[in-house]
């Protein structure tokens, strides 16, 4: 990143971190257990006077379709759209599976969506924030695929599906994404060295990633390297609070 790269500043006390969430890639009553847990979430957030930073899939797919949007989202979305209304900071960063929604959430919303990379300023601290696809090296087939799926003739062609055809496909399509991911070995360590490393040693002292589905917190003297988990397996997140970082694994057992 570059200096002339985005910023936000957050005076808020309590701030909470979330990622790959998925929902509607599941069956019940796994897609049962993560709405429950991410209401208890929400209702931790709310009560706790905190801000909430989303860092992507919060959905397991989302077209911007002119017209329509998933019966499946609807819920989830009145919801952050009643929390930013009533006050409480509740931010955005589109993920491989969901970065189509930015669009509506502006539009439609008081949720404030946030760019890839944004550098955020809180509680003395600057915390760089990715949703983490495509970064690093290698996976070059996805990084392919990316660039194709995002290309505005692939779009319009999409769109030309019924939903009902486009979701169902695109699901399915998620469905082995997910997998791959998942199946995958990651390595945390080369993970760090060539996002974490560069960001600590320029604005950053601490950066916060999701996408690959593993929960892990390196702190080295550079600051603090974290990876939020999941949403599905592991029910992670990272807290930030006092100054520093945490991951939390939910419930908490003081809830």
């Amino acid at each position: 990143m570059t200096p002339s790269s985005p910023s936000l500043t957050d005076p808020g006390d309590t701030l909470y971190f979330v990622s790959d969430v998925h929902l509607g890639g599941g069956r019940e009553p796994q897609e049962t257990v993560k709405r429950e847990r991410l209401d208890s979430l929400l209702d931790r957030v709310e009560a706790e006077g905190a801000s909430l930073y989303i860092l992507g899939d919060l959905f397991d797919f989302w077209f911007g379709y002119r017209t329509v949007i998933p019966r499946t989202a609807f819920p989830v979305l009145a919801r952050l759209q009643g929390m930013a209304r009533g006050g409480t900071p509740v931010r955005f960063l589109g993920g491989n599976h969901d970065v189509w929604i930015n669009e509506f959430l502006e539009a439609e919303t008081a949720v404030e969506v946030i760019p890839d990379g944004v550098l955020l300023e809180s509680q003395g601290r600057r915390a760089r924030l990715f949703h983490g696809d495509g970064l690093g090296s290698g996976d070059h087939g996805y990084k392919m695929l990316k660039r194709v799926l995002r290309h505005p003739l692939a779009i319009r062609m999409f769109r030309w599906l019924h939903p009902d055809l486009g979701i169902g496909l695109a699901h399915r399509t998620s469905h082995v994404s997910r997998d791959h991911t998942s199946d995958r070995s990651i390595d945390t360590e080369r993970l760090f060295r060539e996002i974490g490393a560069p960001e600590l040693a320029g604005q950053a002292d601490a950066v916060l990633l999701g996408h690959h589905h593993v929960d892990v917190h390196l702190r080295r003297d550079g600051g603090d390297f974290l990876i939020l988990g999941d949403w599905f397996a592991r029910y992670t997140c990272a807290r930030l609070r006092n100054g520093a970082f945490e991951l939390l694994t939910w419930p908490l057992d003081d809830a």
